[in-house]
C-alpha cells in the first residue's frame, strides 16, 4: 500500500466572486484551512460588499477585493 504525504502549503487563495449569501455560507472553511495549514498565508478574491462580511475575519491573512463591475463583464463574456 502507498503511503501519502501530506502536502504542506504556504499561500492559499480563497476564490469566491459569487453573492454574499455564497460567501457566508463559505466561512467555515476559512477556519478549516488555517487549523489544516496553519502556517499558510490565507487571503480571500472577492467583490467589495462581500468583502465587509470578512473584515474581521480572524482566520483570514488578506482580502482582495475584485471590481463588482469587472465580474459582470467577464461573466458576460462566458455567455
Amino acid at each position: 500500500m502507498r503511503r501519502v504525504r501530506p502536502v504542506e502549503l504556504n499561500r492559499i487563495l480563497f476564490i469566491n466572486l459569487d453573492r454574499i449569501g455564497d460567501v457566508v455560507r463559505s466561512t467555515f472553511i476559512f477556519r478549516a484551512l488555517k487549523k489544516a495549514y496553519p502556517h499558510a498565508y490565507l487571503a480571500c478574491l472577492m467583490p467589495s460588499a462581500s468583502a465587509e462580511l470578512l473584515r474581521n475575519d480572524p482566520w483570514i491573512d488578506d482580502i482582495i477585493i475584485f471590481p463588482h463591475e469587472e465580474i459582470r463583464s467577464l461573466m458576460k463574456m462566458q455567455k
